[in-house]
């Protein structure tokens, strides 16, 4: 599905519950490119999938779905207005992205990229400078519900979220990272400058493999604040680069873990800290 630009200057995007894309190809959005220059006008105003969409087999450079914000130049910066939603059950089956990443999702420019409850990732690939799961880059605000799962991808960047120039990243309980490998620097959730990272209850980061960065679990630069509930799990998990198995985080003014959690099996051949 594409849109082009001048048909969707500030206006929304709809796509109904129970939507499939499967087998498609494209250099950008291999499923759904939605707007133009990030920085430009001719950009999309709004982008909504219903719930239980599926998207299986689908081979693209740059993005599975791609949305390019609208935004205006203001005196003090830039005003994001463009918001992302996709609703619960999503589903994203060997899909791959060569490019800059998001095997899943591409969003830049936008104010708020929220997905629903039970997103399930299973089988990506992404071998450029982005994530199996999703790239985003100068998003404002991005929100991940309860019961996320990505498993038996292989990504450069950030297994479920590379992220970078952002405000805040929230993710709901019982988040899993499971069976996953980099193939370069980044973590299972990448986040690089920002305000805060926040991921809810009962995280579970298992049997994950991390050839030259660290951080199988969570791999952080320049966020000021860094939040995991309780009851957290990293197991089984190897970094081979810079350390921290589990996490691996510089530049922030707070970390903080919550109870119960456990740390076991790790190693880190690198910068230690597993």
């Amino acid at each position: 599905l594409k849109v082009p630009n001048k048909e969707i200057i500030k206006k929304p995007v709809i796509i109904e519950d129970n939507v499939s894309f499967i087998n498609q190809t494209a250099n950008y959005g291999a499923t759904i490119l939605a707007g133009g220059n990030s920085l430009s006008l001719n950009a999309v105003k709004s982008l909504k999938i219903g719930n239980n969409a599926y998207f299986y087999n689908n081979d693209a450079y740059n993005g599975n779905i791609m949305v390019m914000g609208y935004v205006v130049s203001t005196p003090t910066g830039y005003d994001y207005s463009t918001t992302v939603e996709i609703g619960n059950n999503a589903r994203f089956i060997n899909n791959t992205a060569n490019g800059w990443g998001g095997a899943a999702i591409r969003a830049e420019g936008v104010k708020l990229l929220d997905i629903g409850s039970d997103l399930y990732i299973s089988g990506n690939s992404a071998t450029g400078n982005g994530g199996a799961g999703i790239f985003a880059s100068n998003v404002k605000t991005i929100k991940i519900g309860n019961n996320a799962q990505i498993v038996n991808s292989t990504y450069q960047q950030g297994a479920l979220l590379k992220a970078q120039s952002f405000e805040t990243v929230e993710i709901g309980d019982n988040l899993i990272l499971k069976n996953n490998t980099s193939n370069g620097q980044g973590g299972g959730v990448t986040v690089l400058t920002g305000k805060s990272l926040a991921i809810g209850d009962n995280f579970t980061v298992e049997n994950n493999t991390q050839s030259s960065g660290g951080g199988a679990g969570i791999y952080a630069s320049g966020v000021d604040s860094i939040t995991v509930g309780e009851d957290a799990v990293f197991r089984n998990n190897t970094a081979n680069g810079m350390g921290g198995a589990g996490i691996n985080a510089t530049g922030f003014d707070t970390l903080e873990i919550g109870k119960n959690a456990v740390f076991a099996n790790n190693i880190a051949t690198g910068g230690g800290g597993s």
